[in-house]
């Protein structure tokens, strides 16, 4: 079985770090790749106030993505879209529906132990869920 030692994340409502560099506020990507969230109690507050654009510009590059890809899967589509981008925030339900999308990549690729193939597998087609 692979055990692995837990990744240090100072976490605040204002600024998340890792080793020490200021990265998204609402998630990190650890040096090998891989997505770390802050403990539950500041992520729920994180999402409460509404996830920086910035951050969903973060995870979306992190997944391969664009922009309006994300904001697509999470029900952001049209004008909304840029009226997110000029408010540089997301509203609590949207920030909430990143957050979930987020939660479930990082779980990915921790059973799958690889950010790529976790990514690989994520776009995959399954047809027993639709």
């Amino acid at each position: 079985m692979h055990t692995e030692k837990p990744v240090k994340v100072k976490a605040s409502t204002r600024r998340l770090t890792l080793k020490g560099r200021a990265v998204s506020k609402a998630f990190a990507v650890t040096p090998d790749g891989r997505l770390v969230f802050p403990d539950g109690m500041v992520s729920m507050k994180i999402v409460k106030q509404g996830i920086p654009f910035v951050s969903l510009q973060h995870f979306a590059r992190h997944v391969g993505e664009t922009d309006n890809t994300v904001l697509a899967k999470i029900g952001v589509t049209g004008g909304t879209v840029d009226r997110r981008r000029k408010a540089e925030i997301l509203k609590p339900d949207e920030s909430d529906r990143l957050y979930r999308l987020a939660r479930v990549t990082e779980m990915a690729e921790r059973v799958l132990e690889d950010p790529i193939k976790a990514r690989d597998w994520l776009k995959t087609k399954n047809r027993a869920l639709g």
